[in-house]
């Protein structure tokens, strides 16, 4: 038997539905429900090559996890009750999903975490990434990336060790240490998803987190700049009662303080959080969620 007729089999007996139907073609894998069959496309590849047959084995583990864990119906409903741009919500709850429904796949299944681990390591050598490009990457599309990675970094996956330590740090130098800690610290919730609903509850405190935390530095910056101008007229009071230039104070201070604007790429973050298409990492599929990364950077 060829691997194009025992992939369908393979789908039928893992997802436990015979209601599937299995296409070839495109470069994406993905999961729809169409009327009363479940419909998973796995992406055109070399029937010669080890490396894309493993990986199409890998394509259809991972989409039969979507027909036996996914609640779509649950999950659309809940993603458009959420107050931020859909696209970029659908895209993060994709990611929540992915690693949910490939960690209750490597509970049940003996050899799925294997599987799965070898197709996101052979997709990442697919991929470009170049180190120099990421300090030019806006702040938004970085922790669009930075989430991505840390979120199967949490479920145990290293395919995206490396990367993700340039981008965390890079990250870091941006926004600080406790904005990149306080994400981390939601982003464990991943460990422990079960339902799709709970992948959407984790989309939504991420944008707010995002949001709140961006609002604030903001707001910080804002009294920092009030301070700066304020200070100089002081000194130039003082300065002015004593015979000084005021004006050398002012012109002085008020140009030092007000600074370079810190916020800048968090503010185009807070936009994206309402804007960017996210979906450049990772969630070409819509509804795919089938984890293929290659255009992820």
């Amino acid at each position: 038997m060829s691997i194009m007729q025992s992939l369908p089999i393979y789908v039928a007996a893992l997802s436990r539905d015979l209601k599937t139907r299995v296409t070839f073609g495109g470069n994406d894998a993905y999961c729809e429900k169409l009327h009363n069959e479940w419909l998973v496309n796995i992406p055109v590849f070399d029937v010669n090559n080890e490396e894309t047959c493993a990986a199409a084995y890998a394509y259809a583990l991972h989409e039969s996890g979507h027909v036996k864990f996914t609640d779509f119906d649950a999950a659309d409903h809940a993603e458009k009750q959420l107050p931020f741009n859909q696209a970029l919500v659908r895209h993060l709850s994709n990611v929540f999903e992915d690693t949910y429904i490939e960690r209750s796949l490597s509970k049940e299944l003996k050899g799925a975490f294997a599987r799965l681990s070898r197709m996101r390591v052979w997709l990442t050598s697919q991929s470009n990434f170049d180190e120099n490009e990421i300090a030019n990457k806006e702040t938004k599309d970085l922790i669009v990336q930075f989430m991505y990675y840390q979120a199967f970094s949490e479920v145990g996956y290293d395919a995206y060790k490396s990367r993700l330590v340039i981008v965390e740090n890079e990250f870091r130098d941006r926004t600080g240490d406790a904005f990149v800690d306080g994400l981390k610290a939601i982003l464990v919730r991943c460990r422990t998803l079960s339902s799709s609903l709970q992948c959407v509850e984790l989309t939504n405190d991420v944008l707010v987190y995002l949001k709140d935390e961006i609002d604030n530095q903001q707001q910080q910056q804002q009294q920092q700049k009030g301070g700066s101008q304020q200070q100089p007229q002081q000194g130039g009071e003082q300065n002015q009662q004593n015979g000084d230039d005021a004006n050398d104070d002012q012109s002085g201070n008020g140009q030092s303080q007000s600074g370079d604007d810190a916020n800048d790429d968090q503010s185009g973050n807070s936009q994206n959080q309402s804007g960017d298409d996210a979906n450049d990492d990772q969630s070409g599929n819509g509804q795919s969620q089938s984890g293929d990364d290659a255009n992820d950077d």
